[in-house]
């Protein structure tokens, strides 16, 4: 992460000791977002996260238009509801802030989702993405095959359109995360930031720099 063009800036304010610097401030911990809890497998870990929180910042997000569904499903959506479940239990939480993304676009930003689309049920959902991938794997399927096949899923689940379909099962996936987040956080406070525009830097850290999902 520190290779990246963005902390040029504090690599020539610190230099060599930029590395230490960020080593006091920062823990890197391997999750899952998609998984009950993130993925933690560690009881103590957890329970020392769960007691020391306060504020937890959400960004994970599957954002390719022709994402396997299966996969945006899991970040997108389960995923929202992963990280409220996770914010609950911490004693200290204060704050659960997430980041809504919504591409490149002018105007009026409209959540209005495709007919019948937000009727659909999660647990339906679920099941149907959980007994495509057993009929593939009983059907021997390349690894390939699979990826085309889940991808194909998403737009028999949205439209005939395979165009705007792949932009319904981001949009889908999103919004009903999102969505079921207000409905499940009970007496979390939930904020939800919605840029208005990525793209990139005018002036800081430095003019022109862009690195998108």
């Amino acid at each position: 992460l520190l290779a990246k063009d963005l902390f040029r800036v504090l690599k020539q304010k610190w230099g060599t000791h930029l590395n230490s610097f960020i080593s006091e401030k920062l823990t890197s911990i391997p999750g899952d977002i998609s998984s009950e809890d993130l993925g933690l497998k560690d009881s103590n870990l957890k329970e020392e996260l769960w007691n020391e929180l306060d504020i937890i910042v959400n960004s994970a997000a599957a954002t390719k238009f022709d994402e396997r569904y299966d996969v945006a499903f899991d970040i997108n959506t389960l995923g929202a509801i992963h990280a409220v479940n996770f914010a609950k239990k911490c004693v200290k939480q204060e704050v659960l802030v997430h980041l809504k993304i919504s591409g490149l676009r002018t105007g009026l930003i409209s959540e209005n989702l495709p007919d019948g689309a937000s009727e659909l049920d999660v647990d339906v959902e679920m099941k149907v993405i959980a007994q495509k991938l057993h009929e593939l794997k009983t059907e021997g399927a390349s690894q390939n095959e699979i990826t085309l096949s889940k991808k194909a899923l998403g737009i028999e689940r949205f439209s005939n359109d395979a165009r705007m379909a792949k932009h319904y099962v981001f949009k889908f996936t999103k919004t009903k995360g999102e969505t079921l987040m207000q409905q499940s956080k009970e007496n979390l406070s939930l904020i939800t930031i919605h840029p208005a525009i990525l793209g990139d830097t005018y002036k800081e850290p430095f003019p022109g720099w862009v690195e998108y999902p």
